[in-house]
């Protein structure tokens, strides 16, 4: 009867040893899923990105063909120089009259 008890004790800590085990890589697989749950959003957000910005440059490349600016950005952007640099050559010419006014 001794005996059969001890086997029974033995039986019932590998059973709770395995399923200590059990648990653990469950726990460790759920982990690792979730993980590449996160890489996989991650690289489709970035597909998408990469999609966009392509659509973006065969657009400028279309617009540059055909003589435009690449984006309205950019002929804002061309624009907001052009208004500086006159207004740095009429400040020039003031300057300069002034200067000779003076003389």
């Amino acid at each position: 009867a001794l005996d059969g008890r001890k086997g029974t004790l033995e039986l019932a800590e590998k059973i709770n040893e395995f399923r200590a085990k059990t648990t653990e890589l469950s726990r460790k697989m759920l982990a690792t899923v979730a993980e590449v749950s996160m890489f996989q959003a991650t690289a489709m957000k970035l597909e998408q990105e990469k999609q966009m910005k392509e659509k973006v440059l065969e657009e400028a490349k279309d617009r540059l063909a055909k003589g435009e600016p690449p984006t309205p950005e950019c002929e804002s952007e061309w624009l907001r120089m052009e208004r500086q640099t006159a207004i740095s050559e009429e400040m020039k010419e003031a300057l300069m009259r002034k200067a000779e006014y003076n003389k």
